[in-house]
């Protein structure tokens, strides 16, 4: 990607820890601003309130990326620093529409705004530098984001096997982290310019952005620290998450494996023995891997999330680590079994269902009592919501951001009702791979039976052809040639 001397580990965690830009300094940072935001009305100029909202907006967004580089940093295990690679990738796409949008919608962000102002007030300089800005942002944009990456890291999919092959993809800490280094070179950039906006619109009216003139109160739940030595006593689930067998993560490979097995097998059939059509069991094998795709998956970015809440330092990283809990749910949840009555025909759960004998009681029976639980898990709760204003710096369907109230959901995210959600998660997971298990043994034994039915049909067809050749009117010298 460039010629200059490869990013080092200390360069970003110097970055992102000192240069007084640490997560919580942003954080008490961005709250002040969001007051001085507040208060501005349409006495103010326009031009401080677009700069404004890009202001906050860079200090969300050095926030949310710095959360997801300190925990990648604070892992050895490849997993965990795939996940987090993920999420800073995510981070950055998500701020980069915050910024300067997509398609159709870029030029209702807030970068174009800022231009369709500067240019109506015909500031040649002005106009000239942020044109500049513009073009690194256009740059970026279309070499940089990588949009699929992001949708299958906050959504997952139904192909499990997508969101493993882009999973894998991801193996340059290198890479990342220049990424991570041009996205705020240019979030610098835009910082700089818009202090010279602010310096000229000044300048020129003599009006100054307004100050808020009592304390700014914080609103961050404080509970985070000890709920944290509530679940990792004497530093045990610390340890538990540091020292993760290798086959935890390797069971990914294995089942991957046997999906693209399956695959191959159809495709061969296709192409060189049509006539044999459909074969059901390889479906059957395809959603069972699927379903366990989709649960390992779940498990180990559990397993991310927590490791990085536990070596948070201070009460906003804990926050913006826990709140994956919730993106994480809803993404499972969308595609085990689904919150609305279209994703529920498209689930997997509904796939495993349809999958279950009717011969067999006791599947059917655990089945039921599965999708009662997970019924209960999708309609009993606004986590589809929470997730939303989680994810979504910029809302496309509302053409606008509301990053005070993204800031307050993430304030208030209470850690213990999230610890509960992990813990539902982890059980649903054991639940539905014991089950998924089952079924699995259920369905060969039923193809084994059925190959020994086959076979003796056929046996007894044979028999059957025999002795009507044998009673036969041939003559004895032909039955026996």
């Amino acid at each position: 990607m460039s010629d200059t001397k490869p990013t080092s580990r200390e360069t970003i965690a110097n970055l992102v820890a000192n240069s007084g830009l640490t997560i919580d300094d942003l954080y008490k940072a961005l709250k002040s601003e969001l007051v001085v935001r507040s208060l501005m009305d349409e006495q103010t100029p326009v031009l401080y309130v677009l700069t404004q909202d890009l202001q906050n907006s860079i200090k969300f967004i050095l926030m949310d990326m710095g959360a997801s580089c300190k925990a990648e940093f604070s892992v050895n295990n490849l997993y965990e620093k795939r996940f987090h690679m993920k999420n800073i990738q995510a981070s950055i796409s998500e701020g980069y529409k915050l910024l300067y949008n997509f398609g159709k919608l870029r030029k209702k962000s807030l970068w174009k705004k800022l231009m369709k102002q500067v240019h109506e007030d015909g500031n040649s300089d002005l106009i000239t530098e942020g044109l500049g800005i513009e073009q690194k942002l256009e740059v970026f944009g279309n070499t940089e984001i990588d949009q699929k990456l992001r949708n299958l890291t906050l959504h997952y999919d139904n192909e499990m096997i997508e969101v493993y092959k882009s999973t894998v993809l991801v193996d340059s800490e290198e890479k990342t982290m220049t990424k991570f280094l041009s996205f705020w070179g240019i979030l610098q950039d835009v910082k700089l310019y818009t202090d010279k906006i602010d310096e000229y619109c000044l300048s020129k009216t003599g009006i100054h952005k307004p100050s808020p003139s009592f304390p700014i109160m914080l609103g961050i739940n404080d509970f985070h620290k000890t709920v944290c030595q509530l679940i990792n006593k004497d530093g045990k689930l610390e340890n538990i998450f540091d020292n993760l067998p290798k086959e935890a993560v390797e069971s990914i490979d294995l089942i991957a494996e046997q999906w693209n097995g399956t695959k191959r097998v159809e495709d061969y059939i296709r192409n060189n023995v049509p006539s044999i059509g459909v074969i059901p069991e390889i479906g059957h094998v395809q959603v069972l891997a699927n379903i366990q795709l989709l649960l390992r998956f779940m498990m180990l970015d559990m397993v991310a999330i927590v490791d990085a809440y536990l070596k948070s330092s201070s009460d906003i990283e804990y926050a913006l680590n826990l709140r994956r809990v919730c993106v994480t749910k809803v993404s499972t949840m969308v595609h085990l079994y689904g919150y609305t009555s279209d994703e529920h025909e498209q689930s997997i759960w509904k796939s495993i269902e349809d999958m279950i004998p009717n011969g067999s009681s006791e599947l059917l029976l655990q089945s039921k009592k599965i999708s009662d639980l997970l019924e209960k898990i999708v309609f009993q709760s606004n986590d589809k919501d929470l997730r939303a204003t989680f994810v979504h710096l910029f809302d496309n369907s509302k053409v606008c951001s509301d990053l005070a109230n993204v800031v307050s959901a993430i304030e208030g995210i209470n850690p213990i009702t999230l610890v509960a959600d992990i813990q539902l998660l982890l059980g649903v997971y054991k639940v539905m791979m014991q089950f998924s298990t089952i079924l699995m043994n259920v369905l060969a034994e039923e193809a084994h039976q059925k190959s020994i039915q086959s076979s003796r049909a056929l046996d007894n067809q044979i028999d059957e052809y025999i002795r009507r050749f044998e009673e036969s009117q041939l003559p004895d010298d032909q039955k026996n040639s």
